[in-house]
């Protein structure tokens, strides 16, 4: 919702950040957070959100949000420190400790809206406990309707009724503008003489009922009372499921509501996903282009197919993506439809160093080293994200495959992973979810798992079967509000020790030199073949040592090697340290990424004798030579931009 001076958000789904960069939309000026649910859906991009909104600007901001959200908010505490944010929870009782408000007075205004939140949830319900003696109660299931009253628009003044009843210009324009009566040769004139009749103020209203026992009849009482001549309801967005809006209590509101008013089905079944153009319209150029180059590394993204609306909702608008609705002034009301902007394929480029010639077990067959009559001895390599911090255009946060559809891992799973699965398997992905077998995640910060929830859940659709997450040890206190509030998940949680044993894989937790408790993960097949993955680090020796004689180790390089005391600040490595961990871990490959967003795309010079990662790059252990020969033919397709 955007007005002049602030702009609120309704739900922070998963992706979210990836799209405001692709698209350009600014989110500094967002005051106030309002989430429908704790539904996946609405939430799972929320921790990312938040850090990003924090420092853009020191705005104090507001989340407001279902029982339960106070509980969420304060898990996702665990792994980043929110600062400035106070969280609002409407229910049935009253609690305040500070930063947390949990309110039955169901209404927040500001000086430009005012909004009523009605709560819906389950009566079941566990209560969480988020510091000594504190605890907070997390429904199983909680939605919202939020009815939005926009700011009135301001009346016209009419100067030729003004100038007629010998008003002059000047103050007393200015009075009656401001609703004030003036005296004229001794004649009242008052402001209903010189302005036109007022227009209703606008509302909208966005209703959630995340499953058919949460249908709250008050609800659709308080959002039919604004169906008076007084107000101008606009537009109600119905973010229910279709079993809910085909229920008879739902179809019997709908048929109450006025042709007038507008209705926007945004659930899973009515997606905004518009085949007129891709919604990562950047990140396809680019992919389509490096496929042009290396075909056999790359292949075009998919993307999903649309369902159609429900029939039985009346006067249904259908979502289209960058669709914008204008509640004011009323001689704009209506849809318009952003155009999108078309890319540019200016890229920036990466400065790195040539490696020294290849050495003789560098020069070796994959064949060599592993025992071929082993099943899954030749897996896939899929990158996810390649880029760190947050998502943007190009590339996404941190999340690598390790496997075939029939089975693998995933090593971090970034905000967007699963989106980038669905890119780049399309309508396989559900084989993909239901043969995974772990997830792996090297620490907490946001840019590494924010994607988990949004995987567990859609995986969850498909099988009850559990799958093992391994991670630091807060991390299980976040994963577990959130089986609760989301749920369930189907998870188990094993924390990052010396050894785990995964089917026919041997996983190593290694601890590395990051700012926080950070692992290294050392993945060994029972074929021979070894995968060495860095996380976020500076040089570790101890991963070194664990990886001794990698098949192939994916390296962080978040920065070029000009920038090395910011690595040092950072803890993290550059390019030219990467290499050296190669060379000292004898590994047979390797590949490097987690690139600072600054190098969206590729090295300016230099032969190189690895492979420097980019989203949606896809190869065999046994083709990895083929990726690295394959760099310097990637580096020519730029070269008309710079």
């Amino acid at each position: 919702l955007v007005l002049d001076s602030k702009c609120y958000l309704f739900n922070v789904g998963d992706g979210l950040q990836r799209l405001a960069a692709e698209h350009k939309i600014k989110l500094a000026k967002i005051s106030d957070l309002f989430l429908t649910s704790t539904h996946t859906d609405s939430l799972s991009a929320l921790p990312g959100i938040m850090l990003t909104l924090a420092d853009s600007t020191e705005t104090k901001r507001k989340l407001h949000g279902p029982p339960g959200i106070s509980a969420y908010f304060a898990a996702a505490s665990t792994f980043a420190h929110y600062k400035d944010y106070k969280v609002c929870e409407y229910s049935s009782y009253n609690l305040e400790i500070d930063p947390y408000k949990i309110t039955s007075k169901g209404k927040f205004q500001d000086e430009n809206i005012t909004v009523k939140a009605i709560p819906v949830y389950s009566f079941q319900k566990t209560s969480v406990e988020v510091k000594p003696g504190v605890c907070f109660d997390a429904p199983k299931e909680s939605g919202m309707c939020y009815i939005v009253e926009c700011p009135q628009e301001q009346r016209k003044f009419r100067v030729d009724k003004a100038k007629e009843l010998g008003v002059t210009p000047g103050p007393m324009f200015g009075k009656l503008s401001s609703g004030q009566s003036v005296e004229v040769n001794g004649v009242s004139v008052h402001p209903e003489d010189v302005l036109d009749p007022p227009i209703p103020p606008p509302v909208f209203s966005a209703i959630h009922f995340p499953s058919t026992n949460l249908i709250n009849e008050e609800v659709f009482r308080q959002v039919l009372n604004y169906t008076s001549p007084e107000w101008s309801l606009s537009t109600i967005i119905h973010l229910s499921p279709n079993e809910v809006l085909q229920t008879e209590s739902y179809r019997k509101f709908l048929a109450e509501l006025p042709p007038s008013v507008q209705n926007i089905v945004l659930n899973e079944t009515a997606s905004s996903q518009d085949r007129e153009f891709p919604i990562f319209m950047h990140s396809d150029i680019l992919v389509s282009k490096l496929k042009e180059a290396a075909p056999s590394i790359f292949s075009l993204p998919q993307n999903p197919e649309l369902t159609q609306l429900h029939p039985s909702v009346p006067n249904c608008i259908h979502p289209k993506f960058l669709m914008n609705i204008h509640l004011s002034p009323f001689r704009h009301k209506g849809v318009e439809y952003l155009q999108v902007r078309t890319p540019s394929t200016k890229l920036h480029r990466l400065q790195v160093r040539d490696t020294p010639p290849a050495t003789e077990h560098h020069q070796e067959s994959y064949w060599d080293k592993v025992t071929s009559h082993i099943p899954n001895n030749d897996p896939s390599v899929l990158l996810l994200g390649t880029g760190s911090m947050k998502p943007g255009k190009y590339r996404n946060v941190s999340g690598i495959f390790l496997g075939s559809t029939s089975s693998g891992i995933l090593m971090d799973c970034g905000e967007g992973t699963y989106a980038q699965l669905v890119r780049h398997f399309g309508s396989s992905v559900q084989e993909v979810l239901l043969n995974l077998k772990a997830v792996l995640v090297t620490h907490l910060h946001a840019d590494h798992h924010l994607g988990i929830i949004k995987l567990l859940h859609e995986r969850a659709k498909l099988t009850s079967e559990s799958i093992k997450v391994i991670g630091p040890s807060d991390f299980y206190t976040y994963l577990s509000v959130c089986n609760l509030l989301t749920g369930p998940l189907h998870f188990s949680f094993e924390q990052c020790k010396p050894r785990h044993l995964l089917f026919d894989l041997v996983v190593e937790s290694v601890p590395v030199d990051h700012r926080i408790e950070a692992y290294g993960f050392v993945v060994t097949h029972d074929s021979g073949w070894k995968v060495v993955y860095s996380g976020d680090t500076r040089p570790c020796n101890a991963l070194v040592e664990a990886g001794k004689d990698a098949t192939l180790l994916i390296h962080e390089a978040t920065f070029e090697d000009e920038l090395k005391q910011e690595a040092l600040h950072r803890f993290h490595t550059t390019i030219g340290e990467a290499i050296e961990v190669a060379q000292k871990m004898n590994a047979w490959k390797l590949m490097l990424t987690h690139f600072s967003q600054r190098y969206a795309k590729f090295p300016e010079t230099g032969e190189v004798d690895y492979v420097l990662g980019f989203d949606l790059m896809c190869f065999r252990m046994s083709e990895v030579h083929t990726a690295v020969q394959a760099m310097n033919a990637l580096a020519n397709i730029f070269e008309s931009t710079d």
